[in-house]
């Protein structure tokens, strides 16, 4: 983009224009890959002349990289929603969030893929690790803001910082959805329940360190959907 777009911030009618780029490349990347993308692919289903695609955007790194950030954003959208909109226990509440991630990561797997073929770029490409690295600073801080409501509700504030906690819970989401590129066949509801289950129950030493009866675990296999094994069942073979 120019550099008066870029200061000044585009039109109206410009950012539409932009809207349509990258929900089309989004279409094309979708479908065939980092890889086997180009801009003049991206250029043909968008309608337009190939130079606005380099005009707006400049390469197609950047493009990715828009495509990726927008995802993101409405991934981020929803989990907050969810997050906000849902009553009763903290916990409840954490485990909603973490629920609308989990389905719009379903929905979207190519958002991975196309990290994964990404990240290894910008290894020899200072500018586009710089990018990567505010896409992801952008992730944990909403992640943060919501860890920070959750600590006002809970007991006592979780005995970590919020930024570190997030940090955490973000990672632990893209090793979920590479599993599931790696797995297709794999159930990834139950993986994101037994996380779940650990994010949850690290946010119960809130009410130990206030002197409070732990929720019990009835209580947060109902929040997580699970059925607890019954009193004096044996453990499931192991091998």
């Amino acid at each position: 983009m120019s550099q008066a777009l870029a200061v000044q911030g585009p039109s109206p009618a410009a950012q539409e224009r932009i809207n349509h780029i990258i929900e089309a490349a989004a279409t094309v990347l979708a479908a065939q890959g980092y890889a086997n993308t180009s801009i003049k692919d991206i250029a043909r289903e968008a309608g337009i002349a190939q130079g606005l695609v380099h005009y707006y955007f400049g390469s197609k790194e950047v493009l990715v990289l828009a495509v990726l950030g927008e995802t993101c954003a409405k991934m981020l959208d929803e989990t907050r929603r969810s997050f906000s909109e849902s009553e009763g226990h903290p916990l409840a509440r954490a485990w909603a969030g973490l629920q609308a991630a989990e389905k719009r990561a379903a929905e979207r797997p190519e958002l991975f893929r196309l990290m994964l073929e990404i990240v290894p770029l910008s290894h020899t490409n200072a500018a586009l690790r710089a990018q990567l690295q505010d896409l992801y600073k952008n992730l944990c801080a909403e992640v943060t803001e919501m860890i920070d409501e959750i600590n006002q509700l809970i007991p006592t504030p979780l005995p970590i910082p919020a930024q570190d906690f997030a940090g955490v819970v973000v990672a632990a989401m893209d090793g979920l959805a590479i599993r599931g590129l790696v797995e297709p066949d794999g159930d990834p509801s139950a993986l994101y329940r037994a996380l779940g289950f650990l994010l949850l129950t690290s946010m119960t030493s809130s009410y130990a360190a206030a002197g409070l009866p732990m929720p019990p675990a009835e209580e947060m296999s109902e929040v997580l959907g699970i059925q607890p094994p019954a009193a004096g069942a044996e453990a499931p073979a192991q091998g």
